[in-house]
């Protein structure tokens, strides 16, 4: 399952990254005289409502969303972890003031963060990456936190300690290292969650503004069109369902291997 996500997901990135410049492929550019077009040889998935080829948007709004829930997730799980990492070790009332804080946050949806940065932020592509990782932070902090608590009183965390070892250097050598494999599957699970998210703020006019393309406005524009033009949310709504099962596939693959490799250690 991690092989097939992880391909899927490299063939995929590599088809939005490559496509528009070989096919020069142009997501805005509109053809007037071919609005609503049914799928043809020029078009091979259609037009939309201000005659744009739904195949270029779909391949810039799949970019999009992959760009959007990678760097929320990377940006959530370097704060995260490191958050984690410090209180984990520290303990203390440091601990318990920063897991009370991420608990406050894990009682919010999702959408109600990025409505919130939305707000506080403006719509946009800033607000999306920055719901996505405040929806992801608290999960990397508290797998990390549970790592460096068990961790730190390892017989070979005391031994370095006693040979006079910083505790940046024990986070970053030991700790961090033995934490590395569970926090990467809890990364692909969240790359997922972001991809919707994204989807989800789009979709309600939050997330990326027109005429940016993204997979979730053009789901929110093809319904008023759904009596004429079915074809046009077929793509668009198969790239997003690809994208987020092929994440998952990955996370779940990720997390059977941890599994096996645990039991073999225990």
């Amino acid at each position: 399952m991690a092989l097939a996500g992880a391909s899927v997901l490299a063939a995929l990135a590599m088809i939005v990254i490559v496509a528009p410049l070989v096919f020069a492929l142009d997501p805005t550019a509109i053809h007037r005289q071919h609005i609503l077009e049914a799928p043809s040889g020029r078009f091979p998935f259609g037009t939309d409502q201000l005659g744009r080829d739904v195949l270029a948007r779909v391949v810039a709004g799949a970019r999009v969303s992959l760009l959007v829930g990678g760097t929320a997730v990377l940006l959530g799980g370097v704060v995260g972890v490191a958050s984690g990492l410090l209180t984990g070790y520290a303990g203390g009332v440091a601990d318990a003031i920063v897991m009370r804080v991420w608990d406050v946050v894990l009682a919010f949806p999702g959408a109600l963060l990025g409505i919130a940065a939305a707000t506080a932020i403006g719509p946009g592509m800033a607000s999306v990456i920055a719901a996505g990782a405040l929806t992801g932070l608290p999960y990397f902090s508290r797998l990390a936190r549970a790592s460096a608590f068990v961790e730190r009183e390892r017989e070979y965390v005391l031994a370095a300690r006693s040979l006079g070892a910083r505790p940046g250097w024990i986070l970053t050598r030991h700790i961090l290292r033995n934490a590395l494999a569970p926090i990467l599957v809890q990364a692909s699970n969240l790359v997922g969650q972001a991809i919707l998210l994204e989807a989800a703020l789009s979709y309600l006019g939050l997330g990326i503004q027109p005429p940016n393309p993204s997979l979730g406005t053009m789901l929110s524009e093809a319904q008023t069109f759904l009596g004429i033009a079915p074809w046009y949310p077929m793509l668009p709504g198969l790239m997003l369902v690809v994208l987020v099962i092929s994440a998952n596939f990955l996370a779940e693959g990720a997390n059977a291997a941890l599994s096996r490799r645990r039991a073999r250690r225990g």
